[in-house]
């Protein structure tokens, strides 16, 4: 008789271990071979829920009796995981202190598990059968009962040791109870649809739309890098359909529908065409990646480039190497940069084999890009963080954009770093991984000497174009000076240089709102939100205060609510402050003969759905001068020939805030941001507006002295104790109830300077229960105990013991964060 060691997918402290399984002749197989990978429905206790298969054998092997065994009621699907991911889920909960179901569901197909509920009537089921028996290590569960770890599937607990397959002995003393009401799986509901691919016509490609029609000449702009889907474009750009349509009867592009078979495209490979010469540090750059992979012994290479060194043209040299070689190819790259055009790039090199993943797309298109992908149609994926677990065979290439930037790590459990498990991928499928950023992470650097990483430099823009100059003006002196202007006299005068000869400006504030906060002048008062515990932004529009954190509003009082006193002013300056002045002060100027469009991009700006490439869009079109005011959002991705002048309004937003990395975030936000002016013929230069001109961040970047910032930002890491010299963890802790919830960490912190004492954990750093910088958010409060550990310690596999251990507190949930990137 068969058996299967099954994972069940329930995010429980008591149910982390895989549970042995009886497999019938009789169950229900539907069109399914049990093997390792597929999801199954089994029985829990006394109710029914789904599972994953990690291991199938003959009963020979097992070490109790069969009889005792439940059976496996239905396999739901093909075999969705390899053996390779099935230990990458291991190492994942193992190293994260993650729910090993969790770390399985990343490797699903979007959509594409379903449920198991209750029956529509709620037959009984005739007959008990016994409790699963748990492999070793695993714990018996009170039938019906849940240990959630994490509140909402957020729990903490894993394997410490690779999965023991070997059967434990000790069975329940008592059969668990017959369940009363009949559990049924629902699968998911697939419908077969219609693909429409767009390729430019010659009469297309050589077409000049008139100035006013925008969208044509977008479209027509992606199309000209490659084919797209018609779905994508819709994705992009609002009414695309209408466009496509007036496009098609001009003859400039073709319209193709194609029944769809879950392959990416049958059309025809595209004439690909470098928009320059490779120069000497590109090529050394494939040379050196090209070499790894030829080696196929699991090497690093960090390609460390300026804005606008063509890494790109790097990635996609690269990859095309791997294919050659019979290989397949990941690349990663911020949400933010899959654009049309990104993609259509790729599509022009590497046509119908490039699959896109990320959640712009809806969950069925997700679902079908999965599918081209475990079918072999696909053998590129360009896609965000997630498209790291797609179902992609014989990896020889991973690359991973802007490596620096924080959305490559997960935020919710399993809490993982797409850079770090890449890392474990390549090792175990000797496969090259390709860590491009023009501000590498400290942590990637330190890795080039301590694992030997290769480090290659792009030190100059590829078509030869210099970086623009950085002036950093002093606002205190300003202020000093008599200027009571948000705009320095130096980036005044730029502005207007700049708009005078019809170039753009970029302007950046990382502050969206009017006003970051209200504040009575006789008496101190403070609005603040009443579900947070922060204060409330004002915004013009519509003359409110806003919590930028949970969406709470309130209107502007006309007096203290505190002292009636009318005297309430508003400090700091938000993105729409920013646009009223900023509007103001051009309209004053007479040397400017037309009046300037303005395009505001925040949070605010670009919530509805392709608001974000309108806004580009309309930038984009304008003939005269333009400025684009924005948030963070506008310091990287952004490629306008005609951008002169780069303005950082504060450079000291992220400079002040109460993280160890702030420094870093500081210096890297200036770097992106500068790299948005003078990227063609036309030179550039970069204002940058501060009250801490001296600071190292701010006189580094001024100087693209990144070895000086370096070296600085090291010492005070290791003067202090911080990574990449040490391993660092943050235990959250949360709940409805303040009191309880610190009572409860406290509690736990007592156990665990106790279990750090046993394990002789001398000289790890534990710091007390803290309040997080937002204490409470969305009426829930936050507390956190920080942890520095040597960087050689196995702090996973001390922790793991202890959450395993760990009594639930109810309405308190606790996380464990490895290697957190951010402790607000």
């Amino acid at each position: 008789m068969k058996l299967a060691d099954v994972i069940v997918d329930v995010a429980s402290a008591c149910l982390e271990s895989m549970y042995t399984y009886r497999v019938n002749d009789t169950f229900d197989q539907g069109d399914y071979q049990l093997e390792v990978g597929c999801v199954v429905m089994v029985p829990l206790g006394a109710r029914s829920v789904l599972g994953f298969v990690a291991r199938v054998y003959t009963a020979d092997t097992c070490a109790c009796p069969v009889k005792r065994l439940r059976s496996i009621q239905r396999v739901c699907s093909q075999p969705y995981f390899t053996e390779l991911q099935l230990q990458c889920a291991y190492y994942m909960a193992r190293y994260y202190i993650a729910p090993l179901s969790a770390c399985i569901r990343l490797f699903m197909p979007p959509g594409g598990v379903g449920k198991v509920v209750r029956a529509p009537h709620g037959e009984p089921v005739a007959g008990g059968a016994p409790t699963p028996v748990p492999v070793a290590g695993g714990t018996p569960v009170v039938p019906g009962e849940e240990c959630v770890v994490d509140g909402a599937r957020d729990g903490a607990s894993v394997l410490a040791t690779p999965p023991v397959l070997s059967i434990d002995t000790t069975l329940p003393s008592a059969p668990a109870p017959a369940p009363s009401r009949a559990w049924i799986y629902r699968g998911p509901v697939m419908h077969a649809q219609q693909d429409t691919w767009l390729e430019i016509t010659p009469e297309g490609a050589a077409y000049a739309p008139p100035r006013n029609a925008h969208r044509q000449s977008a479209l027509l702009d992606a199309l000209r890098a490659g084919p797209l889907l018609l779905s994508e474009l819709a994705l992009q750009f609002d009414r695309a359909t209408s466009t496509v349509n007036s496009l098609v009867k001009k003859g400039f592009i073709t319209k193709t529908v194609q029944a769809h078979s879950y392959a990416l495209s049958n059309v025809n490979q595209p004439h690909y065409t470098r928009p320059f010469q490779l120069n000497e540090h590109q090529h050394a750059a494939i040379s050196c990646i090209t070499q790894c992979m030829d080696s196929a012994c699991g090497q690093a290479v960090v390609v460390d480039g300026v804005t606008g060194s063509g890494k790109t043209e790097v990635y996609l040299e690269a990859i095309a190497h791997c294919l050659q070689a019979g290989k397949n190819a990941i690349v990663l790259v911020p949400e933010i940069s899959l654009t049309p055009q990104t993609v259509a790039r790729f599509r022009g090199r590497f046509g119908n084999m490039v699959a896109l993943l990320h959640s712009r797309l809806t969950t069925k298109e997700r679902f079908e890009q999965w599918q081209s992908i475990y079918q072999h149609h696909a053998r590129v994926v360009v896609g965000a963080r997630s498209a790291l677990f797609c179902p992609l065979r014989d990896i020889g290439l991973i690359i991973i954009d802007e490596e620096h930037v924080e959305t490559y790590k997960q935020e919710a459990a399993p809490r993982y770093h797409a850079r770090d498990v890449a890392w474990w991928m390549a090792q175990q499928t000797a496969a090259t991984l390709v860590l491009g950023s023009a501000t590498p992470s400290l942590e990637t650097l330190e890795a080039v000497k301590r694992e030997n990483w290769h480090h290659v430099k792009l030190a100059t823009r590829a078509n030869g174009a210099p970086m623009p100059p950085i002036t950093v003006v002093d606002m205190a002196a300003e202020f000093g000076g008599g200027s009571r202007s948000m705009f320095s006299r130096t980036l005044q005068q730029a502005l207007v240089h700049t708009l005078q000869h019809n170039h753009k400006a970029v302007l950046m504030l990382n502050q969206r709102g009017f006003a970051r906060f209200v504040l009575c002048r006789d008496c101190g008062y403070t609005p603040e939100c009443t579900h947070c515990s922060t204060k409330l932004t004002f915004h013009e529009v519509n003359h409110r205060l806003m919590c930028h954190h949970c969406g709470y509003s309130a209107p502007l009082p006309a007096v203290c609510p505190v002292c009636k006193s009318p005297y309430l002013k508003k400090f700091g300056a938000g993105t729409q402050r920013v646009e009223a002045e900023l509007r103001s002060f051009l309209s004053q100027q007479i040397e400017l003969t037309y009046e300037v469009p303005v395009v505001r991009m925040d949070a605010d700006t670009t919530s509805a759905r392709y608001a974000h490439e309108r806004l580009l869009d309309e930038f984009a079109s304008f003939e005269t001068g333009a400025v684009l005011l924005g948030t963070q959002m506008i310091a990287k991705g952004l490629d306008f020939k005609d951008v002169t002048l780069v303005g950082i309004i504060n450079a000291d937003t992220t400079l002040n805030l109460p993280d160890y990395r702030s420094h870093e975030r500081t210096f890297n936000l200036i770097e992106q941001v500068a790299g948005r002016a003078g990227r063609d013929v036309l030179p550039g230069r970069v204002i940058l507006q501060t009250y801490n001109p001296h600071v190292l961040p701010i006189q580094a970047a001024a100087h693209y002295d990144r070895s000086a910032f370096i070296t600085g930002e090291l010492e005070k890491r290791r003067q202090f104790g911080y990574p990449p010299f040490t391993s660092c963890v943050n235990i959250l802790a949360w709940g409805a109830q303040k009191e309880a919830t610190r009572h409860a960490l406290e509690q736990f912190r007592v156990v665990l300077m106790d279990h750090l004492a046993s394990k002789g954990c001398t000289t790890w750093w534990v710091s007390d229960v803290l309040a997080c910088v937002l204490e409470k958010v969305r009426e829930i409060y936050r507390f956190h105990i920080f942890i520095k550990a040597p960087r050689e310690a196995a702090v996973s596999a001390v922790l793991y013991e202890l959450v395993r251990k760990r009594k639930t507190v109810a309405g308190v949930n606790i996380a464990i964060d490895v290697d957190p990137l951010s402790v607000m």
